[in-house]
């Protein structure tokens, strides 16, 4: 079994790698993708179903969204969706 709080301590490091490696260095938006995904991890329901079966969104901030869904003991990012993009690429990413 895995620890949820060491993995997500890898998970958010692999996000900011990623995120850095694209210049995206907003401090204020990276801590609020960490507040959320340690919500998620502790309390996976807390946040509202999209329009899309199973698949539940929280927006980071007006420009950025994170979709996810919980299977079984495990939650699946699926996609962190900037909401200046058309909203057909959404559909299908999901």
């Amino acid at each position: 079994m895995i620890d949820k709080s060491d993995f997500l301590s890898k998970l958010l490091l692999l996000i900011f790698c990623w995120l850095w490696s694209f210049g995206w260095s907003q401090q204020e938006t990276i801590f609020s993708l960490y507040r959320v995904l340690k919500l998620i991890a502790s309390q996976p329901t807390t946040f509202s179903l999209s329009d899309f079966t199973g698949i539940r969104k929280v927006v980071i901030k007006k420009f950025n969204t994170l979709y996810y869904r919980q299977k079984e003991d495990r939650i699946e990012i699926i996609s962190f969706f900037s909401n200046r993009q058309n909203p057909d690429k959404l559909e299908k990413l999901l």
